[in-house]
């Protein structure tokens, strides 16, 4: 029933669609937000949006520097494993 009516309206039913499109897409729905409500921004506005998203990419990097310093002493701890399993290997045969 659907498809039927879609099929006799075909101009409202690509409207629809690409409505949808751009409503339910990240990429299109942040460009026309960006374009159009976006705009009315003022300066101190847009300079306050910056330092939000630099403060978060920080906290990102920081917590991403402790994660990585934690895997790499998880690492040398699984090294130092590994040659004492195969000195202990070494010793049994």
């Amino acid at each position: 029933d659907a498809l039927v009516l879609a099929s006799e309206h075909q101009a409202e039913a690509i409207g629809c669609a690409t409505v949808a499109g751009f409503i339910l897409f990240r990429g299109p729905r942040r460009f026309l937000y960006r374009n159009t409500l976006g705009r009315f921004k003022t300066e101190k506005d847009l300079l306050n949006d910056v330092e939000q998203s630099m403060i978060e990419y920080k906290t990102s990097i920081e917590s991403l520097r402790k994660d990585s310093k934690y895997t790499l002493d998880k690492v040398v701890i699984g090294e130092s494993d590994l040659q004492r399993g195969r000195t202990d290997l070494r010793i049994y045969w």
